[in-house]
């Protein structure tokens, strides 16, 4: 009988044994939800509760990458290319007087199509550059207001589409503080309205043309004029331009993009 008893001993002990780490194990994961179950006290799935999955995912995200917001204008070209031409304007070399000398560069395929010192009206220089398709980078020195036409006035933007080369200072030749210019930019400038002064009472909105140049970052936003060239001159004393434009008004993607890449080299010569 002693020995019967020892047999069902040894058969029923392990289990009240394996019952009681059940039970202990089951009140434990009560009283502590979050607590890690492993291969070396099991593999029970463990419920995690919808805040602590919402606090994961935020610390989550913490460390994830976030797009960079800048200041910059929306679609403005900041890296630009090297050209291995370089145009120079030549008024003080060729007169021997001092004055602010520029230049830029451009690629192969544009060609100079005039250069003008003290031989138009109103200009002690006039420059211009031209693709094969008949794009003009023209440069205009200007030695007195070139006024207007009297009977029409346009209306036109100016938006940033890159940064300049250009750094105001001391205009060589003068002791002018140039400074307060302010930063440079390449522009877009787009016609918008038209108005006959004669026979109009407002602007004409119209699809115009576009023209690229370089000036004050000041310039931007909205405008009338009588003469384009010399609204978006810049003293340094005496007023320049420097301005692109097409025979029709519209540039392919490709043709933009090369013409914003040579004003953005507009700069002194050092």
């Amino acid at each position: 009988m002693k020995k019967d008893r020892r047999k069902w001993l040894l058969v029923f002990l392990p289990v009240i044994a394996v019952a009681f780490s059940l039970i202990i194990l089951v009140k434990s994961f009560n009283s502590n939800p979050r607590v890690n179950i492993t291969k070396d006290n099991l593999l029970i799935p463990v419920e995690v509760s919808f805040d602590d999955r919402l606090s994961e995912l935020a610390d989550k995200c913490n460390y994830e990458e976030t797009e960079q917001l800048t200041d910059e204008d929306p679609g403005v070209v900041t890296s630009h290319k090297s050209y291995s031409n370089t145009y120079t304007t030549r008024y003080g070399k060729v007169n021997q007087v001092s004055c602010p000398t520029f230049c830029f560069d451009y690629p192969d395929g544009w060609t100079v199509a005039s250069e003008d010192i003290d031989e138009l009206p109103n200009l002690f220089e006039c420059d211009t550059l031209s693709n094969p398709r008949g794009i003009e980078i023209t440069y205009m020195s200007f030695s007195d207001s070139l006024g207007g036409d009297g009977r029409f006035m346009y209306e036109y933007e100016i938006t940033k589409v890159s940064d300049s080369s250009f750094v105001p200072g001391y205009p060589e030749g003068t002791d002018k503080d140039c400074y307060n210019l302010g930063d440079f930019m390449v522009a877009k400038i787009k016609m918008t309205g038209e108005l006959n002064m004669e026979t109009d009472e407002d602007f004409k909105p119209i699809d115009g043309g576009v023209f690229y140049t370089v000036v004050p970052q000041s310039y931007k936003g909205k405008h009338e004029t009588q003469n384009l060239y010399e609204e978006c001159a810049f003293e340094y004393p005496t007023e320049y331009v420097i301005m692109v434009s097409s025979p029709d008004g519209r540039y392919t993607t490709e043709e933009e993009e090369e013409v914003i890449h040579i004003l953005s080299s507009f700069r002194l010569k050092n």
